[in-house]
C-alpha cells in the first residue's frame, strides 16, 4: 500500500509566483484556460488555518460564469474537507473558515455587501465588469483591516 499523498492540484510557474507574493492586491492577468480561477481559489485556502477569522467571498460577473466556478471547486475543496451548501453557495471547512462564491450581474448587486466583513476577496475575471464600482466598493467599504 503506498501511504503517499495524493496529490490533487500543483500551481504553474505563474500561479506559483502569485500564490508567493507578498504583496496585499495582485491582478493575476493572462489568456484564456491560464489558471487565474485556480490560483483564486488556491489563494483563498492560504488563510484556512486562521479558522472561522477567515471569511471570503469570490466574485463572478453573471450566473452562469459562477457555475463553472463551483464546478471547479467541487473538483478541489473536498479533497481538503470543504463541505459545499448548495443553497448558500457557500464551501466550510473544518478549521471554520468559509468562502463565499457569488455574481454581481449589475453594479448596485454589490450593495447586498454593504456591513459584511471578510478577510479574503476575490474577483474572477475582473475585466469583465465594465467599471470598477463593484471592486472598490467590496475593497474599501468591507474589507477588514
Amino acid at each position: 500500500m503506498n501511504n503517499e499523498p495524493q496529490v490533487i492540484w500543483k500551481p504553474e510557474p505563474k500561479q506559483h509566483l502569485a500564490l508567493t507574493c507578498p504583496a496585499f492586491e495582485l491582478f493575476y492577468g493572462g489568456a484564456r484556460f491560464g489558471g487565474k480561477s485556480d490560483f483564486l481559489l488556491a489563494d483563498f485556502l492560504d488563510g484556512i488555518k486562521l479558522g472561522e477569522n477567515h471569511r471570503g467571498i469570490l466574485f463572478r460577473k453573471t450566473y452562469s460564469e459562477l457555475e463553472e466556478l463551483t464546478f471547479r471547486s467541487k473538483q478541489l475543496y473536498p479533497h481538503i474537507g470543504g463541505q459545499y451548501s448548495e443553497t448558500k453557495r457557500t464551501w466550510t471547512f473544518p478549521s471554520g473558515s468559509a468562502l463565499k462564491l457569488r455574481f454581481l450581474e449589475i453594479d448596485r448587486d454589490v450593495e447586498k455587501y454593504q456591513g459584511h466583513a471578510y478577510t479574503w476577496i476575490g474577483f474572477d475575471e475582473l475585466t469583465n465588469w465594465s467599471n470598477d464600482y463593484c471592486y472598490m466598493y467590496m475593497h474599501y467599504k468591507n474589507f477588514l483591516v
